[in-house]
């Protein structure tokens, strides 16, 4: 049994009805913690749970009690009728909650009375989970990224403290907003958006404030889910420190 979960059928029949693009029905990103990795996410459908150490995710599925684990970043999902079979290698299997008809399930009688039918349904099904993981694995890669590249970013920045304050060079640009280059070579760039970007001296690390107010520590060679702000910032500092002949 999992702690805290619904166990009435009554109380949680009603979010499977819930229409599409609602909080039931897909992965809403901005629902997670940016400062630690989701490691299990309970759904009316599923039971996910986040591998760490292999970066997949696991599935539960409520309906038929199969099991399903991705791989390929969550590109393809093997899916097991049988759990007791297909045990995590990284851990103990997962164990389903007692909770009784809580998922929105195909229904066994269409095979009988329309088989086409019964097969787009249970194709949505799990359309719908699969949709769900793997989104939910991209995100949690997404923190787990983000949390190494902010102890790399920490790291530096103690080795390499800050040497000058004086500002070499400042522009404003109306579509895209300040920028300022320092003579340590830093770089921090305040957006109209009002994301605010701080890139190191060795512009090797980017700290970006997003507009929402997250905060996401990206490494300058790969700025996952902050690409364009790291491009802008990219050029403005290959521009700045250069000689006016260069530029």
């Amino acid at each position: 049994d999992i702690p805290g979960l619904v166990d009435a059928a009554d109380e949680c029949d009603h979010w499977t009805d819930a229409p599409q693009t609602s909080f039931w029905d897909c992965h809403n990103d901005i629902m997670y913690p940016r400062d630690t990795v989701t490691l299990v996410e309970w759904t009316p459908l599923a039971l996910y749970r986040f591998i760490d150490d292999a970066n997949q995710v696991e599935v539960l599925v409520f309906w038929n009690n199969s099991y399903m684990k991705s791989s390929a970043n969550g590109k393809l999902f093997n899916h097991y009728l049988d759990t007791s079979t297909a045990s995590s290698e990284t851990g103990a299997p997962i164990q389903r909650p007692v909770i009784k008809n809580s998922a929105k399930a195909p229904d066994g009688r269409l095979s009988l009375l329309d088989p086409e039918k019964a097969a787009k349904s249970t194709f949505s099904f799990y359309e719908n989970v699969v949709s769900y993981g793997s989104n939910l694995l991209s995100h949690c890669l997404l923190v787990k990224q983000s949390i190494l590249e902010k102890k790399e970013y920490l790291a530096r920045k103690c080795k390499s403290p800050l040497v000058s304050n004086a500002v070499l060079i400042e522009r404003y640009h109306p579509e895209i907003g300040k920028m300022t280059a320092f003579e340590d070579k830093r770089v921090w760039v305040k957006f109209i958006d009002n994301a605010f970007l701080q890139m190191d001296s060795e512009h090797k690390d980017c700290k970006v404030v997003l507009p929402a107010g997250d905060v996401r520590f990206v490494g300058v060679h790969k700025p996952l889910g902050v690409e364009e702000y790291v491009q802008i910032a990219k050029e403005f500092a290959a521009w700045a420190f250069h000689t006016p002949d260069e530029r």
